[in-house]
């Protein structure tokens, strides 16, 4: 029988972060769940990192300085580290709500087939919640879901260390996350907790038009070279290659896979509104997108259904001046 889990491992890689860094590792010192150690892999950076975390005192607290290496390095390197088997992934400008891990662990605990946890989460910038992200909970959901675009949320994972070291950990790559979802897709059982417990900063998401463009090239590429798996060939369609080029690609493209479902798309309202908008110019559909509407919709579910983890963000101001 599985053990439960019973202390955690928290992987940090931080650059030139100090202007947040402090409230987020002051967010996970103070978790309910207390048992675990605190990687916090510098990279190399040069503002003043290394002097705030010399000064918190906090025994769980292990910090590793590094020549400048890059994200994805610091991150395998803080994996490699990890003393357990669980191992709790954290960005070092994000919040974390302060029952996030014990939460997380005991669903763990409760359902002994997921190796891999995440959560919906609040998205803020300057010191509002702007949106939220509602992530689809079930493995079914997420496994569909993954074929289009990440829905697990990287800075609120948990995950056995060695699901992640044995196929070869995070490779070096822009979006190394949503390549790693992909290629775990046969070997994983993931589960999204629908309880918002994370709080990610927007500037993350705040890219140029030129930087998105590129980004999406790189989805893409991820996708087409994941969907070679035999296991994944097997359950790609033109649906979700439409819905692919219609997010990162081309609508031209989308249109044509679209057109080679036929009558199929009319049983898909989605899908079918999505292939009316191709025929938009790309400045409304940019526009459409950037209003992020169902996101704030959502947020108004959210603040009633999760009022608790909503009203929280906005007491953390009452004794942190630095978010």
């Amino acid at each position: 029988m599985t053990k439960s889990i019973k202390s955690l491992s928290i992987v940090m890689p931080t650059y030139n972060c100090a202007q947040y860094l402090e409230n987020s590792v002051k967010s996970i010192l103070n978790q309910s769940f207390t048992d675990f150690e605190f990687l916090i892999i510098d990279d190399g950076s040069t503002d003043s990192t290394e002097e705030l975390i010399s000064k918190i005192e906090d025994s769980r607290i292990k910090y590793i300085k590094l020549d400048h290496v890059g994200f994805t390095s610091a991150l395998n390197l803080g994996l490699s580290l990890a003393q357990n088997e669980w191992v709790a992934r954290m960005d070092s400008d994000d919040i974390a709500h302060p029952d996030r891990l014990r939460i997380q662990i005991d669903k763990l605990n409760s359902d002994k087939r997921i190796n891999i946890i995440s959560c919906s989460y609040f998205v803020f910038d300057n010191k509002k919640i702007s949106y939220c992200i509602k992530v689809p909970e079930f493995n079914y959901q997420i496994k569909k879901a993954i074929l289009n675009h990440s829905s697990i949320c990287h800075p609120g994972v948990i995950y056995r260390k060695t699901l992640i070291t044995q196929n070869g950990g995070y490779k070096e790559h822009h979006l190394g996350d949503y390549e790693l979802w992909l290629r775990l897709y046969d070997s994983a059982y993931f589960h999204n907790l629908p309880i918002p417990l994370m709080y990610v900063r927007a500037r993350k998401n705040s890219i140029s038009r030129s930087d998105l463009n590129y980004t999406n090239k790189i989805v893409l590429n991820i996708q087409k070279n994941a969907f070679k798996i035999p296991s994944l060939e097997k359950k790609i369609n033109d649906d979700i290659k439409a819905w692919n080029e219609f997010n990162f690609g081309s609508r031209l493209n989308a249109r044509k896979h679209w057109n080679n479902e036929r009558f199929h798309i009319l049983l898909k309202p989605k899908s079918m509104i999505a292939f009316m908008l191709c025929f938009l110019p790309d400045q409304v559909l940019q526009v459409l997108q950037q209003t992020k509407l169902k996101q704030k919709a959502e947020l108004i579910f959210f603040r009633i259904r999760y009022q608790k983890y909503y009203k929280y963000f906005y007491s953390y101001f009452i004794t942190t001046t630095n978010v």
